[in-house]
């Protein structure tokens, strides 16, 4: 089984989105070529004539944005509500969580841990639906630098952490890296983190002048959850979500732990969320 997994907006460098969210698509191998074959043929479909469809790479940045032109817009709406939907096979899982009030560190020892969130929902989803299978995460590379760093908290996580161990039955332990523009399961993580972390800022910010905008991202949102993937209850009956939204409550709480230096090496993923 294949993750690819992008981010749009990061809890520890400044940017415009207050609900950094990092997405999981997730895709058989058997049905990659098919994927692929079709959104190139999608592509070629709504590209204008000035613009290389086969060069062409999905952006929410430039699709999902307030201020997109009349194509892009009809790129965006084609791509969630034909494009998106036809694949059967596609999965999502994803964490939306509000920026706290002050960056998080670059923690060079340890996994995020809305990356650790994310592995346990992979887990969970491979567990649940397909137990002989393995999933192999493919990140959005950042270069090399950071793919090295992060590739390091990945694997140490997995064999070092007690809560990671217990993923290593599920999830192949060594992530690898690819450029957006190759590869179209990074695109679609791109799309569906774009849409969610920017529904996000619009539904917290309740901007009147905005609404229809809102509306649009609130349609497409409607289709990304339709492609949850299932995920079973937990042996503590803590009721796992596909998609979850981490309130600014918790992140801050996460904040309190790196800064007391406690830098939640020993915590699980659901003793944090515990109190959400």
């Amino acid at each position: 089984m294949l993750v690819f997994l992008d981010e749009s907006g990061r809890l520890d460098s400044s940017d415009d989105i207050d609900n950094p969210t990092i997405a999981g698509i997730i895709v058989p191998e058997r049905s990659m070529e098919e994927v692929a074959r079709q959104l190139l043929q999608f592509k070629q479909e709504l590209c204008p004539a000035n613009v290389d469809p086969e060069n062409y790479e999905l952006k929410s940045s430039k699709l999902l944005r307030h201020s997109a032109g009349a194509w892009k817009i009809e790129f965006a709406e084609r791509f969630f509500t034909s494009y998106l939907t036809s694949i059967e096979d596609l999965k999502v899982v994803a964490v939306v969580a509000r920026r706290p009030s002050k960056l998080l560190p670059a923690q060079n020892v340890l996994l995020p841990l809305h990356h650790r969130w994310i592995i346990s929902k992979v887990s969970n989803y491979i567990e649940t639906n397909c137990p002989s299978d393995y999933a192999i995460f493919i990140y959005d590379s950042q270069g090399a630098e950071s793919d090295s760093c992060l590739s390091t908290q990945f694997t140490q996580f997995l064999f070092k952490h007690k809560e990671g161990q217990e993923y290593l039955s599920s999830i192949v332990p060594t992530p690898f890296f690819g450029e957006s523009s190759l590869i179209c399961g990074i695109e679609l993580a791109d799309m569906v983190a774009g849409c969610l972390s920017r529904h996000r800022d619009e539904y917290l910010n309740q901007n009147r002048d905005r609404a229809p905008y809102f509306s649009r991202l609130n349609r497409y949102v409607k289709l990304i959850e339709n492609k949850k993937a299932e995920l079973s209850r937990k042996a503590n009956d803590f009721e796992e979500n596909a998609i979850r939204y981490v309130s600014e409550r918790t992140m801050e709480k996460v904040l309190a732990h790196i800064e007391r230096g406690m830098l939640l090496s020993e915590e699980s993923s659901d003793d944090i969320l515990s109190n959400e």
